[in-house]
């Protein structure tokens, strides 16, 4: 061999030669996602490029080639060591150029720590967290790491479902820590199928029923008629006379009534987990405790309320410019005047306390409703010179020791230029609320470019809501929704919404969206932009409710309920959940 060094035999295509052939040989290293750390090229592969390479070769060199495939591991490295410290600069380039034709792949991820790969998995999806375990025995360690998996699940739903006893300042999120006995790995796999099912809209179990509500006439269910929580439906018996609840558990399929002790005539109803409530046309608002039944009522100012929330043991009563509300642990009713509209309420569901969110200008007058103008068709819009200046302004309300409510927190924060592009102007759709997050009301926003027509299809909508770390949170629906339709967010990140399209009502569809969580220079607020994954047609009027564990359609004829979470939906002999038949409610 040391007579090659020296002969001066070695041409450059030689050279080249070489070097690709060790390129093809020591490759060895996995690429982050696609191969695992034991790939090596197929021997196939090898010996065909090795025969390509000898043909660029003078015969009498190809010997060198041969022994050199030969050497053991330390020979070759001081063989090509050598080889590489007689390159000329021309040389060099050569290789250069030829060794950018090939891949040379690193184990990434493999080599982080767990706490970096824990930062790395928050950006992915969970149902990849799986996924990717089987590409290695070191990305399977890794990623079934407790700690890892946890931080993933934080970053979807904002908080930690294993969490044992959550802090009870924190607002309720509907999530409930595994309580099934399994280790954390069949814990998690669980919790990943049942939002993977919840996204894609592909339950674990349907279960389909005659609709509790009769009607005959082809109208749609209004929102005062059903309600929904925690598993348990509610619903105004209709027996001519509309004075009792009645109210089906899912779980469990058992069915109770509640009625007034004078059979006072049922308006409105609502549901928790804890309590049933509902209007009677006397101007009661009559509550009853879902376990024992016990009954409880107060007065209230009007029967014209804007909407009814019930977060576990506390209800509030939006009137617009003044609030009601209601603890079954005082049994006092109080009224707070916040003024004007919020464009979000949210009910803490422990405490004496209402976070609000109004839109304000930077001189922090508060201003839910924009400027007007006419525009050159005669319709009024929102002033366009508004929108830089416009700000959310949160405020949370608490009771004192003397039983008045105070300003506990207040703060007003502009709205980020990157949430509207420019030349965009708010406009608020009407007085009409969504309970769209638990425990919450918002009203849809449209935000409309300025255009005389004001197309719905320029436009995109826009609501508010409270995050469980008190966060305001700043949803974005795209264009094809109508704002007339009606949303429910079951979980974080997860939109289901049911509308018609045309203005005779003749297109009925329901869609689900799922939420990218856009970059944020503030920790006060949360941008959420959803996107459309799945919508489908439907002959008629349909409404939606439901959570994490079950989602409810209700339609005019039929009641269909999705259970989502496989350890919630136990099949009988029957494939019929334990305890429900498909004849309740009729």
């Amino acid at each position: 061999m040391e007579q090659v060094w020296t002969s001066g035999l070695l041409t450059p295509q030689y050279l080249v030669a070489l070097i690709v052939l060790l390129t093809t040989r020591t490759q060895s290293c996995p690429h982050l996602i696609g191969r695992s750390a034991d790939f090596k090229p197929s021997d196939n592969y090898s010996d065909s490029l090795t025969r390509r390479v000898f043909m660029d070769i003078n015969p009498e060199d190809v010997a060198f080639l041969e022994h050199f495939q030969t050497l053991p591991k330390l020979r070759r490295q001081a063989f090509y060591r050598g080889l590489l410290a007689q390159l000329r600069p021309e040389e060099w380039r050569e290789i250069k150029a030829q060794a950018d034709t090939h891949t040379f792949q690193y184990d990434i991820l493999g080599k982080l720590p767990l706490e970096i790969a824990s930062l790395v998995a928050e950006y992915l999806p969970l149902i990849d967290v799986i996924r990717l375990r089987r590409v290695s025995r070191r990305w399977h360690s890794l990623l079934s790491s407790p700690l890892l998996c946890r931080a993933a699940t934080r970053a979807t739903l904002g908080i930690d479902p294993w969490i044992p006893s959550p802090d009870p300042v924190i607002f309720s999120n509907g999530i409930i820590p595994d309580k099934s006995g399994h280790d954390f790995t069949t814990s998690f796999a669980n919790f990943v199928r049942r939002r993977s099912r919840l996204e894609q809209g592909n339950p674990y179990k349907v279960i389909s029923m005659r609709s509790p509500l009769d009607h005959e006439d082809g109208d749609g269910h209004d929102a005062n008629d059903f309600s929904y929580s925690n598993g348990i439906c509610a619903w105004i018996g209709e027996d001519g006379f509309n004075t009792y609840v009645i109210t089906l558990n899912i779980l469990t399929g058992r069915i109770k009534k509640f009625t007034t002790a004078n059979r006072e005539v049922l308006l409105q109803v609502r549901v928790s987990e804890s309590l049933v409530a509902a209007l009677s046309i006397r101007g009661n608002c009559h509550v009853w405790n879902y376990d024992t039944p016990e009954p409880s009522s107060f007065r209230v100012p009007s029967l014209d309320c804007n909407h009814i929330l019930i977060h576990k043991t506390r209800i509030v009563l939006d009137y617009g410019d003044y609030l009601v509300h209601w603890s079954w642990d005082t049994r006092i009713a109080r009224t707070i005047d916040i003024g004007e509209t919020a464009v979000a309420l949210a009910v803490h569901p422990l405490e004496d306390r209402i976070t609000l969110v109004h839109f304000c200008r930077e001189d922090e007058k508060r201003c839910s409703e924009p400027e007007m103008y006419v525009d050159s068709c005669g319709e009024e819009g929102p002033l366009i010179e508004a929108l830089p200046t416009y700000q959310l302004q949160t405020t949370t309300y608490a009771l004192n020791s003397k039983n008045e409510w105070f300003t506990c927190f207040s703060r007003c924060e502009s709205i980020p230029r990157s949430f509207f592009p420019e030349y965009w102007i708010l406009g608020n759709i009407g007085a009409r609320r969504d309970a769209i997050n638990p425990g919450q009301s918002s009203v849809i926003e449209r935000i409309e470019t300025d255009r005389g027509d004001r197309d719905r299809k320029h436009g995109i909508l826009v609501y508010v809501s409270v995050e469980p770390n008190g966060q305001v949170a700043i949803h974005t629906m795209p264009r094809e929704l109508a704002s007339e339709g009606q949303f429910v967010c079951p979980e974080r990140g997860i939109l289901y919404a049911s509308f018609v399209e045309g203005d005779e009502q003749e297109h009925r569809q329901w869609t689900i969206l799922k939420a990218r969580i856009m970059p944020s220079t503030s920790n006060s607020y949360t941008w959420y932009d959803y996107s459309i994954q799945r919508m489908e047609k439907r002959e008629q009027p349909l409404r939606i409710l439901g959570d994490a564990q079950f989602m409810v359609f209700l339609g005019q004829s039929t009641l269909d309920i999705w259970a989502m979470d496989e350890n919630g939906a136990e099949r009988d002999d029957d494939g019929k959940m334990s305890g429900l038949d498909r004849t309740h409610g009729t």
